[in-house]
């Protein structure tokens, strides 16, 4: 009756492992583009405008530098990336459990 509990778990989880192995690739399957910013640029269309002759102005002021401005990065949770390591963990856990029950030593009961 063991034997049976323990081939069906062990089938079962396999299935699940198996179908989750090929429905992962699927789900992480969107469209990224991996270009640098600056190959991203350069594969847009230039836009040259040409226009007259240079104008001055009649009072000339110096040119002040830009104010940089930093961005703090989000210090949200990155739920993909923290959905991919809890789906590994339960699968190394489910892979351990059925490493541990095909090792577990049998034990030989007396016929009645």
């Amino acid at each position: 009756m063991f034997h049976t509990r323990c081939k069906a778990l062990a089938t079962g989880l396999a299935t699940a492992l198996i179908l989750a192995a090929t429905a992962a690739p699927a789900a992480l399957a969107h469209s990224t583009d991996l270009r640098s910013p600056d190959a991203r640029d350069a594969a847009q269309p230039a836009h040259v405008v040409v226009g007259g002759p240079p104008t001055w102005p009649v009072n000339q002021q110096p040119i002040t530098r830009p104010h940089a401005v930093a961005s703090a990065p989000s210090s949200g949770i990155d739920w993909s990336s923290a959905g991919m390591g809890a789906a590994a963990g339960l699968g190394a856990f489910a892979i351990a459990l059925v490493g541990i029950g095909g090792l577990r030593r049998r034990v030989a009961r007396p016929a009645r």
